[in-house]
């Protein structure tokens, strides 16, 4: 979708690891699935919004 590989992957979580330890990334890592869960259940909203608003 973004272009991002493996290797970049690799790089971030290995960054991520340095700058907040190894304590942190588990706390980090549920705050960002909630935070994509409940941007995409906000996005599928808003479509189910627009296309009864379009009917």
């Amino acid at each position: 979708m973004f272009g991002v590989g493996t290797g970049e992957i690799l790089v971030i979580f290995l960054i991520a690891l340095l700058l907040f330890g190894p304590q942190k990334l588990p706390e980090i890592a549920r705050w960002l699935g909630r935070a994509t869960r409940e941007a995409r259940k906000a996005w599928d909203e808003l479509q189910r919004q627009m296309m009864s608003d379009e009917q």
